[in-house]
């Protein structure tokens, strides 16, 4: 079993600890944004946005179960450790997840290569 994160927290539920967090962020433009006639780039930002991409090696088929039930609503509360805050709040959406099934009979069911990203509204 993989031992619940202090840091990991989504909606108030400690998440396992991952095996790989991964933060990025992503600038929003202002539609005036873009290039004018003389080539220069103009840009408007409006936002930056973070985006955490949480990944897991091994989950048995209980943690596997308790983690898709959570997943299962459209926006969240999710503590994390950014690069530039530390431990940082944010509200996030999860648009997809993905996982591969390694094993049925090892301990009633075995994932691997759990992946989802959390994205920040």
């Amino acid at each position: 079993m993989v031992p619940e994160s202090e840091i990991y927290i989504l909606d108030g539920v400690e998440l396992p600890s991952p095996s790989a967090a991964d933060v990025s962020w992503e600038d929003v433009h202002d539609q005036k944004s873009g290039r004018t006639q003389d080539a220069r780039m103009h840009i408007f930002r409006i936002a930056r946005k973070r985006k955490v991409a949480l990944k897991y090696d091994v989950l048995t088929q209980k943690e596997m179960a308790e983690l898709q039930r959570l997943l299962d609503r459209d926006y969240y509360q999710f503590q994390y450790f950014d690069p530039l805050y530390g431990v940082h709040q944010i509200e996030v959406y999860i648009p997809s997840a993905q996982q591969s099934l390694y094993s049925v009979i090892l301990y009633n069911g075995l994932w691997r290569n759990v992946s989802f990203s959390l994205i920040e509204v």
